[in-house]
């Protein structure tokens, strides 16, 4: 566009260029469904195209287990299968751990099926600082239909009522916790297209010396003899969230 004259008509600027700060952050997402805020640069990335090598499992006891299933996938080949024996109680889980430099405002994103009231899912992000780790966590209370969060000394709060779209399979529900590893409190936890403020909330902790780290863990705890399994894809850790 010539100097001195107007952005608009024959002088209008025909393109523009803006910074990238990260093509893999770019092209992450470029090649996921839009759901959530976006915000964040992503340091930890798993669509499950992979195979689980990333994830530390536990499945408990009985006939309980996590595997890859091409049956259910939100956008790729592949999801996580999270799958309960009709045991009431029993639970899986699975977690992942990513060295960090320092305390930031973190998030992680994923998004999952959910077939009734049978289970209660957890997303936690755990904190590592050196001296002790800090257990941020939000869960869905299948049995009061409450939204709770994890806070000291080890007691699960309510904060929210939601009520989750059940059947068919193939409908995920994309949730995201952030929190402020600096601060040592929660910052949001977004569910159903709605952002919960959880500011000035603060979790529990223990005492650690092992590393500087943070952990996305997830849980499903079955709470009826019903068996449905769920289905769990696209999880997203982010650093530097507003």
């Amino acid at each position: 566009m010539p100097h001195g004259f107007p952005d608009y008509g024959i002088a209008a600027p025909s393109e523009y260029v803006f910074p990238i700060v990260s093509w893999e952050d770019y092209f992450m997402r470029q090649g996921l469904i839009k759901t959530l805020d976006g915000n964040g640069d992503i340091i930890f990335f798993d669509s499950f195209e992979g195979g689980l090598s990333k994830w530390f499992q536990s499945a408990g006891a009985g006939a309980n287990y996590i595997e890859l299933s091409p049956d259910h996938a939100r956008g790729g080949n592949w999801a996580l299968k999270l799958n309960l024996a009709g045991t009431a109680w029993s639970s899986v889980e699975a977690a992942a751990t990513i060295p960090v430099a320092a305390a930031n405002r973190f998030g992680f994103e994923s998004s999952f099926t959910m077939h009734g009231n049978y289970y209660s899912p957890a997303w936690y992000l755990y904190y590592y600082d050196l001296t002790k780790f800090y257990s941020f966590g939000v869960r869905y209370n299948a049995s009061t239909g409450k939204l709770q969060y994890w806070t000291h000394p080890d007691t699960w709060t309510n904060f929210a009522d939601v009520t989750w779209e059940v059947n068919p399979l193939y409908y995920f529900h994309p949730v995201k916790l952030v929190i402020d590893a600096s601060k040592l409190e929660y910052v949001k936890f977004i569910a159903r297209g709605v952002t919960y403020d959880m500011s000035g909330k603060t979790p529990p902790w223990d005492t650690q010396t092992s590393r500087r780290a943070i952990q996305p863990r997830f849980m499903w705890t079955l709470i009826s003899g019903e068996y449905f399994p769920s289905y769990l894809d696209d999880v997203i850790v982010t650093q530097n969230e507003p």
